[in-house]
């Protein structure tokens, strides 16, 4: 059996992202082709190690946790896409109790396409505390790690100096309005930074030495430039042939959920 063989010199470029086990269907998938879990044969065919990171795992077994903690495989939670697409709920907690390095996108599809990353570490707080008292528990401090360390290991590797406030690292920061976070009732950090702030409290970002954001404007692009330049060119689109193309793509819902509603009742 030929196996993949994948080299680890350097903390960028050996990272390799793939979506997995997102829907129940790619689940079932697994166990009809090869008898086994999709993280089961990935490892047979040595693709499981510390340079792959895994998108979503709404569906991943959790008997297999272990296995991916143990070859270092790195999770990227997205729990916005997974809920606006219907995917569900991944079982991060579990994932964290494992030991498995987990991250937080968002995938491009934020509940309200507003690509606000505080309200999704919120979002990824409030799901992975699942019902029932047997359920692990998630602090608020394991998800600002996913945020921040985590989220760089999953992305860049492990050598990037990146993620934390410390000497010798890259001089990244975001500074919020913590008076207006607060309001009238008094929260303790971090929870109740992860519990209320958003990014309209976002004052200023540093990245790297260099301030992006300054009093909650770029200070680095013509925002309102370019969302004019973007309005015209949408503007110039061919809206009778967009509403087509959509119209196309209805039709083939119908025989993909019929197609897929004959796995729900196997």
């Amino acid at each position: 059996m030929t196996r993949f063989s994948l080299s680890h010199t350097s903390p960028i470029l050996c990272l390799r992202p793939m979506h997995l086990l997102e829907t129940c269907y790619q689940r079932q998938y697994a166990y009809r082709r090869w008898g086994k879990s999709f993280v089961q044969h990935l490892d047979e065919i040595g693709v499981l190690g510390p340079w792959l990171t895994c998108a979503h795992m709404v569906w991943v077994d959790e008997a297999d946790l272990a296995l991916l903690a143990e070859r270092g495989v790195g999770i990227a939670h997205n729990p916005s896409s997974n809920l606006r697409l219907r995917s569900g709920i991944a079982p991060i907690a579990a994932m964290s109790q494992a030991g498995i390095t987990l991250g937080i996108g968002l995938d491009g599809h934020g509940l309200d396409d507003d690509q606000d990353y505080l309200r999704e570490m919120r979002l990824a707080w409030t799901l992975g505390n699942q019902p029932r008292a047997s359920s692990p528990s998630l602090e608020a401090q394991t998800i600002w790690q996913m945020g921040t360390v985590g989220g760089r290991r999953i992305t860049l590797g492990e050598d990037i100096p990146l993620g934390c406030l410390a000497k010798n690292e890259m001089a990244d920061l975001v500074l919020v309005d913590w008076g207006a976070i607060q309001g009238m009732w008094l929260l303790p950090a971090p929870d109740g930074l992860l519990r209320r702030a958003t990014r309209q409290h976002v004052k200023h970002v540093m990245v790297n030495g260099d301030w992006v954001i300054w009093d909650g404007q770029s200070s680095q692009i013509n925002e309102g430039e370019i969302i004019a330049r973007l309005q015209e060119q949408l503007g110039q689109q061919n809206i009778a042939e967009l509403e087509g193309q959509a119209k196309d793509s209805r039709s083939l819902a119908h025989y993909l959920r019929s197609f897929y509603a004959e796995w729900d009742n196997q």
